[in-house]
């Protein structure tokens, strides 16, 4: 039996995959399954403002409110993967470089407003699941992973901003899950 050249059996086998291109509609849904984010410091950019998450006016004080802010590499806007919820592997902290020992807090409430409060490893208000949504490219050609954060004291709850609003100083807070970045795009945040 006689052997045929390598190049010549990628170039059939690449062919192999060809085909017409089909008249099928675009599907456009939220693809849905669980990611588990770095313990590497990283940026929450909003994917409606491009707006950071951050600390209100830097601030360390236990309670004070998180808002959407112009993203300037500042302490309050840096975050990390802290513990995982005893209750849920699948849900952690979102630990924040503001202080020592400040994760986001948040009651899983239609319009209550996230804040920083100290981190405590399976609390159900300061446990939270990425839900990986989708990827984008930057001008920089750089890809990045938007995700939704869900609460572990009620999963159908995510962080968002307040009102859809896109200015800075908007305040975080839980809402309802509607899932679509086209009608509801202050939901997804951005990992930078």
């Amino acid at each position: 039996m006689r052997k045929l050249p390598l190049t010549l059996l990628l170039a059939l086998g690449s062919l192999g995959g060809c085909g017409e291109l089909t008249d099928e509609p675009v599907d456009d849904t939220v693809v849905e399954t669980s990611a588990a984010l770095t313990t590497n410091p990283f940026k929450l950019h909003n994917y409606q403002t491009n707006l950071c998450m951050g600390v209100a006016a830097g601030t360390p004080t236990v309670g004070t409110k998180l808002v959407t802010w112009t993203c300037d590499n500042s302490a309050n806007q840096t975050w990390h993967k802290g513990g995982a919820a005893t209750a849920s592997p699948d849900f952690f902290l979102l630990v924040n470089h503001v202080a020592e020992d400040r994760c986001l807090h948040n009651h899983a409430s239609d319009g209550d407003q996230s804040m920083i409060a100290p981190c405590a490893v399976g609390w159900w208000h300061e446990s939270f699941k990425p839900i990986f949504s989708f990827s984008i490219t930057d001008a920089d050609n750089v890809t990045h992973e938007c995700y939704r954060f869900a609460s572990l004291e009620d999963s159908t709850k995510v962080i968002g901003v307040i009102g859809g609003h896109t200015t800075p100083g908007s305040q975080i807070m839980m809402w309802g899950d509607f899932n679509n970045r086209f009608t509801h795009p202050d939901q997804f945040w951005c990992i930078y």
